[in-house]
């Protein structure tokens, strides 16, 4: 995302990203969405989908899912695992 740091609503804003204006302008010239989406709504799917990504971590730490996709530090390792070029080295686990 745009900025660097958290807001009180829970979300990681990242400075190599975009925001959720910038999302929103690429999937309408995209032609992903057949009109500009709001800001509201682009949230409302990021923080969905920060929701499925927690489902399976939420059932072993006895936090909830809620509480963990709207976690500023989970979407940071979440964004720093998914932007890391990893080697076959890298995953392996000895």
């Amino acid at each position: 995302m745009a900025n660097i740091g958290k807001k009180p609503e829970g979300h990681a804003y990242f400075e190599d990203g975009m925001s959720f204006k910038e999302i929103a302008k690429h999937l309408f010239e995209e032609g992903d969405e057949k009109k500009m989406l709001r800001l509201t709504t682009i949230r409302s799917r990021y923080i969905k989908a920060m929701y499925k990504l927690a489902e399976p971590i939420a059932e072993y730490s006895g936090r909830s899912v809620k509480e963990i996709g709207r976690d500023p530090d989970f979407q940071k390792a979440l964004c720093a695992i998914l932007s890391k070029q990893s080697t076959e080295e890298e995953l392996r686990l000895d």
